[in-house]
């Protein structure tokens, strides 16, 4: 398709599901376009490059704004096909991204030929992305054949969107033998009525040589607002902010004081990360916006209301059901790696209804055997206090009644054999042979491989059929009858 086709013409013929971008969703289950009443609203770009907007005249478009994104991410985040993608750096300099975070901690970024199947883009934007996932050592050659956990970035150099999408996250699944939990994970919140991000499947070369299958997440950005909240009464323009991890607590969403600097540093940040602790990613340019107030008025009122009033009070500020949701799922899934865990891995979004809403993000590490069996109730696993909005919401008896709802609803309908037999059926037919000419494959300190982990009759502490059937067990034993 050569060097992208412009205008809304291109853009109309996306929607309608012609030119690859038809495919009818996989057995995921993840419903793209599904949300409250996505929009993309009046001079949106939706197209490649700038400019290229809706509703400002020229040809109509009948085609629904819902099955616009639904066409997007399906075409960009396939779930029920492998994508061909190819970066090729100029000569050089894909060897100095990779030292220039061996030697400095510096995640630059460097311009990239881009392939996605057969259509291409001129110049994209490519920086890795992670702490602990990267894997480069201290010394010696990076090994330029080498799987990275990466950030796609397809304006930032000044080109065009690619089907609307800003950006794509290319995770390497370097703790997952499997490569599969990240997906399953996804599905599981998107089963439960829990806003996650669209996963799908790619196999990656840069500059000509094979480094292996990722899975593509999704960003959450104002795309992702767009999609899921819409554009009607402004829905997707409040304030979204990022957790980045950092020593000061301010993830962990403790009352550290009533000014921006309390949850804001840009020093003493993990390396290779500008600034750190609740990260606002929307409205950063906007005075009236930036300053903070709305995350430390929604942390003033869980930490200094009065109990006898906190239900009423928070659940003004607060989507405490869909949290509820999204703590069964971590729970079930026993995915540490969390809020309810080390404390991150999550986003806040200040909705147009007043309320906070938190979205998770990053789920390569749950399915794990390690996590504990604490208390049903417990989703911190006996660390409640150092995570206060688990320990508040929790203490109210209708919401802590309303979670183990929602987590033997998860055990019984989600977390069954059945049902990951045909998830993991559906994404074994689309990555096995990726993973069998894998020149990289997950280097996890044990003897756990694809198949023993995929393996329905398996045995092995990674098996995730076996993690499958005994957290099942726990939770529906455990669980008030």
């Amino acid at each position: 398709m050569g060097d992208r086709f412009g205008g809304r013409l291109w853009w109309l013929v996306a929607a309608m599901g012609l030119a690859g971008c038809g495919e009818e969703r996989g057995a995921g289950g993840e419903d793209v376009g599904e949300g409250e009443g996505e929009d993309v609203g009046e001079g949106e770009d939706v197209g490649v490059g700038e400019g290229e907007g809706e509703g400002e005249g020229g040809d109509a478009d009948t085609t629904s704004v819902e099955e616009t994104w639904a066409a997007a991410f399906a075409h960009v985040i396939p779930d029920d096909r492998l994508v061909a993608l190819r970066l090729d750096f100029a000569p050089g300099d894909w060897a100095k991204l990779l030292t220039d975070w061996q030697q400095q901690r510096l995640k630059n970024e460097y311009p990239a030929a881009f392939a996605h199947d057969d259509e291409t883009l001129a110049t994209i934007g490519v920086r890795l992305k992670g702490l602990n996932s990267l894997r480069i050592p201290d010394e010696g050659t990076p090994n330029p054949k080498g799987r990275y956990p990466l950030k796609l970035d397809f304006n930032s150099m000044g080109g065009e969107r690619f089907y609307g999408v800003d950006e794509l996250s290319l995770n390497a699944c370097g703790n997952d033998p499997s490569r599969v939990r990240d997906w399953l994970t996804a599905r599981m919140y998107n089963a439960m009525g829990v806003q996650a991000a669209h996963t799908g499947f790619a196999e990656l070369a840069i500059d000509g040589a094979n480094v292996g299958p990722y899975v593509v997440a999704q960003v959450i950005d104002k795309r992702f607002l767009k999609e899921r909240f819409g554009e009607d009464d402004d829905a997707d323009d409040g304030n979204l902010y990022k957790c980045v991890y950092n020593d000061f607590n301010a993830c962990s969403l403790t009352w550290l004081g009533d000014k921006k600097a309390d949850y804001y540093h840009t020093e003493n940040c993990q390396p290779g990360f500008d600034d750190c602790g609740l990260v606002l990613q929307t409205n950063e340019d906007d005075a009236t916006q930036n300053d903070y107030a709305d995350i430390i008025h929604l942390l003033d009122v869980l930490h200094q209301t009065p109990t006898a009033s906190f239900e009423t009070a928070f659940a003004e500020v607060f989507d405490v059901d869909h949290f509820l949701r999204l703590a069964a799922v971590a729970f079930a899934t026993s995915n540490s790696d969390s809020y309810f865990g080390k404390g991150h891995n999550y986003y806040l979004y200040k909705r147009n209804d007043g309320r906070f809403q938190m979205i998770p993000w990053d789920f390569d590490l749950a399915y794990s055997q390690a996590y504990c069996d604490a208390e049903i109730w417990d989703p911190t696993c006996g660390s409640a206090a150092a995570h206060p909005l688990v320990d508040k919401i929790l203490a109210v008896p209708a919401w802590r009644a309303k979670y183990l709802v929602y987590l033997k609803q998860v055990a019984t309908d989600w977390l069954t054999r059945e049902q990951h037999i045909a998830w993991i059926d559906a994404a074994d037919a689309i990555i096995h042979d990726a993973v069998a000419r894998d020149p990289n494959p997950p280097v996890t300190g044990t003897e756990e491989t694809y198949a023993s982990q995929i393996d329905p009759a398996g045995t092995s502490g990674g098996n995730l059929f076996l993690f499958v059937a005994t957290r099942r067990a726990h939770i529906l034993g455990a669980l008030p009858q």
